[in-house]
């Protein structure tokens, strides 16, 4: 079924991908909150839904092959969730609706663009509620928080409580701004970071920002922010090339550049670890025991490895259970999939990222191997939200990466009203 165009104006059209977009990205920030519907990610699916069907009836159902069987592997994989262990009517409604945004950021006419923006204006307002953390604790000498718990699932609530998070714990002061921890803010914000720094696209503003969203990301504590942050800044100067010499060229490779920054990088890096209580204790948390016995690696692991080593061949198949409620935050991606889905969902998953990998652009493609290395140490990268946040500049990398050889004026971005394709060209 396909909608004529002629009864919807480009303007129409645009308007239903910003409701899509900020579905889309609001998604894994809305999910510890309440709302009509199990949660308030789910409630602004339902709510967006109606839009996101009609989007996908206006492009018709033909999708470009090579996104075809990345979206089979994405779809299997939360098909299997729906099924592994009994489903309800519901369940197979929410298969339903995250089906349709799939089918939505696949097209090839999906404006992208307002994903990106939508995500950066996000980021940037967590930068600023950070620093602004940071000067009403350390000046003003109070806590300046921006959830609150009467918003918040109750199970997200007392997380909060126990874990201090967004206010000082017993060591130092990690600040999140709207989000539940320091990790979610990494988690939220990479994505974007990746294709403002190594798009492509990417203009010399889209680069300043992608370094201010490094900041906001450094700030906020987060293990896995620092180490992605701290590689993101090596490869960028390692790669950067003088337009000077030709692409191949040894001085572009063995330029002053590429050595002297990451070694500056690296001497601040020992500088502040020596001087700086902050970056020295954010470090320090990351690989050296707490009072639990644990450091942040092993406290994220240990518990995941106990219960995987007590199922037994059908388990370890099929899976245990997927109502595992807070000891879910307790395990890596990686355990939390194999305990509730078996390595069937390991299976189906990983290979769905393995795929995107290969087919992928070069951002894309940092995007799925950083998803497949944390997913051994981060309890998000298979959250069913932060996934479909994911898949959009996944699949937007494998759709352009298959444009790389088209002519420049198939790349153009569509022509607004009132304005000619000179126009846009120039």
């Amino acid at each position: 079924m396909k909608i004529r165009l002629k009864h919807f104006s480009a303007g129409s059209i645009r308007w239903l991908d910003v409701i899509i977009c900020t579905v889309i990205i609001l998604a894994p920030v809305l999910q510890q909150h309440k709302g009509f519907f199990v949660n308030a990610a789910w409630s602004a699916l339902i709510l967006g839904f109606p839009f996101c069907a009609l989007r996908v009836m206006l492009s018709g159902w033909k999708i470009g092959r090579n996104v075809f069987f990345g979206l089979v592997l994405i779809l299997a994989y939360i098909l299997w969730t729906v099924i592994d262990h009994g489903f309800s009517a519901g369940d197979l409604m929410k298969f339903g609706i995250l089906m349709f945004y799939y089918l939505a950021v696949v097209k090839e006419d999906f404006n992208f663009r307002y994903l990106v923006n939508i995500s950066a204006a996000i980021i940037l307002a967590a930068c600023a509620a950070i620093v602004m953390q940071y000067f009403c604790y350390y000046v003003l000498h109070f806590r300046l928080q921006f959830l609150s718990p009467d918003t918040l699932l109750d199970s997200s609530s007392r997380w909060i409580k126990r874990l201090s998070v967004t206010t000082a714990t017993a060591t130092f002061y990690r600040p999140s701004a709207f989000f539940l921890e320091p990790s979610h803010v990494f988690l939220f914000s990479f994505p974007t970071t990746l294709y403002m720094l190594f798009s492509p696209r990417s203009t010399r503003t889209m680069h300043r920002l992608g370094f201010v969203m490094i900041g906001g990301i450094l700030a906020s504590t987060s293990g896995m922010g620092i180490a992605f942050s701290l590689a993101c800044i090596l490869a960028y100067f390692v790669m950067y090339k003088n337009p000077v010499y030709g692409e191949g060229s040894l001085k572009n490779f063995l330029s002053l550049r590429k050595i002297l920054i990451p070694l500056m990088l690296l001497v601040l890096l020992v500088i502040l670890y020596e001087y700086s209580d902050i970056v020295h204790k954010s470090l320090v948390r990351v690989i050296s025991e707490s009072e639990t016995g644990y450091n942040a690696v092993a406290g994220r692991t240990s518990a995941g490895t106990e219960l995987i080593q007590g199922l037994d061949w059908q388990q370890f198949l099929l899976g245990v259970t997927d109502a595992m409620g807070e000891l879910g935050a307790a395990l890596s991606a990686f355990q939390a999939t194999l305990y509730k889905y078996g390595i069937v969902g390991i299976a189906i998953s990983y290979l769905y990222y393995l795929y995107c990998f290969a087919c992928t652009r070069r951002d894309s493609r940092y995007l799925c191997l950083i998803l497949l290395v944390i997913s051994f140490v981060c309890a998000h990268t298979h959250n069913l939200f932060f996934m479909l946040s994911f898949s959009a500049f996944i699949f937007e990398g494998i759709k352009e990466n298959a444009c790389a050889a088209a002519p420049v004026r198939d790349l153009l971005p569509a022509v607004r009203p009132g304005r000619t394709a000179a126009a846009v060209e120039n």
